[in-house]
């Protein structure tokens, strides 16, 4: 799953999209538009839907508590649910 970006006319939409086999090919899949890509950035919606979304990556989560990620705007990515089984240990074991 992930997001792009799908231009009709003049304008430019995002969309969450899934990779499927089906018959042995590659399909794609849109799954949800998000809406016009100008207006979730003036908005700041598109910054409130990434600091939620956050919340269930762990290693997002743990990048944030080292505090590696920044976050603009004034957003506060400080609301992350980590599981219990997340420790420092782990975060040193991912490959950057």
């Amino acid at each position: 799953m992930f997001v792009r970006t799908k231009r009709r006319g003049e304008r430019t939409y995002l969309q969450i999209v899934e990779n499927r086999r089906v018959d042995g090919k590659i399909r794609q899949r849109t799954l949800m538009t998000l809406g016009r890509l100008d207006i979730l950035q003036q908005t700041g919606a598109m910054d409130s839907l990434t600091v939620s979304m956050q919340r269930f990556s762990e290693k997002l989560g743990l990048l944030d508590a080292a505090g590696r990620i920044p976050v603009e705007g004034g957003v506060s990515a400080r609301h992350c649910c980590l599981p219990a089984s997340a420790t420092c240990s782990s975060a040193w074991s991912w490959s950057s």
